[in-house]
């Protein structure tokens, strides 16, 4: 569908959906209600998709207080096992939905504390959360997404990314932990990652989800320890190790995922860390660089603008952060850029101004000092865009 992406345009299906959605959640905003929770976080998402989180956030502030209404996140006894268990499927996915914008907002998360009842076991109790089946066309059977695991294994890395968020973003000028609190995370995510489900393991993810997971747990190790790469200590692996193992692993997974999948379905969880590994590029290349490395941070580099080219389709957050990426390559990038990914119209796009002002006070990358946060916030960023233009 052309246009999908045009969240402002009155003909467009979300337009529409949301414009009678948000009608009848005002009529219940205040109601505390697991369904009014529920939609209050779609909000959220849709508002980051369309780079207005600034206002989406009001949604997830109003679901966080309607939770704590309900006691969503105290113990949670109800007799009846079908109303329990939405309310503590609720509490976790509202938990995780918090944890995962306080790390890429860079700010204190709302629910300090993780919650006191962990989901059941997905091997003991996995018709609690059910299953979904993907059919893909190359194969004429069903395959399973593995959602009990994929969904406690996500819950309990969120803990340990909400754990890092409250430590590093709590005090107003923090944007880091100390050396002590950040081998203290290594080894809680060291922990969780060798706790993994079968299903889980490395060597057997294939479907988004799963690379998802493994996206952000090296994504969440390069966060806590780039601010401490030029802190000496005898600790091993040193930061320096940890970023290098992270970095190219998390570039090993964007090529799995690309292989498998390609960039042309929406999916707002894959362009916060592709974004991530596209300013990395684009910090690290210059004519200093050898030839092998810097053949290595091109291929990345047009990896990513091509995954965002793409998803700009899909949501104007990747419209935005695609102008971003492509007005700081050089000219020798670009070119490189345009006949791989084969982007007939990259001109005319570039030559665009983009139709709606950014509303996003998203950092894109990692921020290592405090002075460095609005240099590097999305809206200033398409702002300096127009400026330059």
């Amino acid at each position: 569908m052309e246009n999908r992406s045009e969240y402002w345009n009155p003909h467009t299906l979300l337009y529409r959906f949301l414009a009678e959605a948000r009608r009848l959640w005002e009529l219940e905003a205040t109601v505390p209600c697991i369904t009014t929770i529920q939609a209050g976080v779609v909000f959220s998402v849709v508002h980051n998709l369309c780079g207005l989180d600034e206002i989406g956030q009001a949604y997830r502030i109003n679901s966080i207080a309607l939770a704590h209404q309900l006691r969503l996140f105290e113990p949670i006894y109800d007799t009846n096992d079908r109303t329990r268990s939405g309310k503590i499927y609720t509490a976790w996915m509202l938990f995780c939905w918090e944890a995962l914008v306080a790390f890429s907002f860079m700010q204190p998360p709302l629910l300090e504390d993780p919650l006191p009842m962990l989901p059941p076991s997905p091997v003991k109790d996995p018709g609690w959360y059910g299953e979904v089946w993907l059919k893909y066309p190359s194969s004429p059977t069903l395959l399973p997404l593995h959602f009990a695991h994929v969904f406690e294994s996500r819950a309990r890395f969120r803990i340990i990314m909400n754990r890092f968020c409250t430590a590093a973003y709590t005090d107003p000028g923090g944007v880091g932990v100390p050396l002590e609190e950040a081998y203290a995370l290594h080894t809680e995510l060291a922990k969780w990652y060798q706790d993994l489900p079968e299903p889980l393991h490395p060597r057997n993810i294939v479907l988004p989800a799963h690379l998802q997971l493994h996206m952000y747990y090296h994504h969440l190790h390069l966060t806590i320890f780039e601010p401490l790469l030029n802190t000496h200590t005898t600790i091993e692996p040193s930061p320096q190790k940890i970023v290098a193992e992270s970095y190219r692993r998390l570039q090993t997974l964007f090529r799995l995922y690309y292989l498998r999948h390609g960039y042309e379905a929406m999916d707002l969880f894959i362009v916060i860390p592709l974004m991530f590994t596209g300013v990395k590029c684009l910090d690290a290349i210059d004519d200093n660089a050898p030839p092998a490395e810097l053949e290595t941070l091109r291929a990345t580099l047009v990896l990513v603008a091509s995954g965002l080219y793409t998803q700009r389709k899909n949501h104007y957050l990747a419209e935005a952060l695609y102008r971003v990426v492509r007005a700081r390559m050089r000219p020798q990038e670009a070119e490189l850029l345009k006949m791989a990914a084969d982007l007939d119209d990259e001109k005319g796009v570039q030559q665009q101004q983009l139709k709606h002002k950014v509303r996003s006070h998203w950092p894109v990358s990692v921020i290592k000092r405090k002075e460095d946060l609005d240099s590097q916030i999305l809206a200033n960023l398409v702002k300096s865009l127009h400026v330059h233009a």
